[in-house]
């Protein structure tokens, strides 16, 4: 999934998750923003987006690899129920057990699935 700058179409945001082949129903999840477009709710849209898809599509567990440094990435995380898992050096492996499949969440659509920056509504989304 990406966010969109409607103002010259660049894409601002993206966010995706992979299954694991030997466990088809655990998948890695990442949500990357460019910096000048952090702090505006862009990861939360395309993070309640993401595990929203993923719930809907049978997954049961997400997973997400984040540096300890990185204080926003583990807020974010955090911030939709994902717990501490294990640590490698300098990297937190953080896990989120899936609720069943609840409707996907409205959140400022754009063609193709696309989030449409600047995120207005998304600014809003808690």
């Amino acid at each position: 999934m990406a966010a969109i700058d409607e103002r010259d179409d660049s894409i601002v945001g993206v966010s995706r998750y992979v299954a694991y082949p030997s466990r088809p129903a655990v998948a890695d999840v990442a949500v990357e923003v460019a910096d000048a477009f952090q702090d505006q709710g862009i990861g939360v849209a395309l993070a309640q987006r993401t595990l929203s898809d993923a719930s809907a599509n049978g997954l049961s567990t997400l997973t997400a690899t984040t540096l300890w440094e990185n204080g926003a990435a583990r807020a974010l995380l955090r911030r939709f129920g994902f717990q501490p898992r294990r640590t490698r050096a300098n990297e937190l492996e953080m896990a989120l057990d899936l609720a069943p499949a609840e409707a996907p969440a409205a959140c400022c659509p754009g063609e193709g699935g696309a989030l449409v920056a600047p995120m207005s509504c998304a600014a809003g989304v808690e």
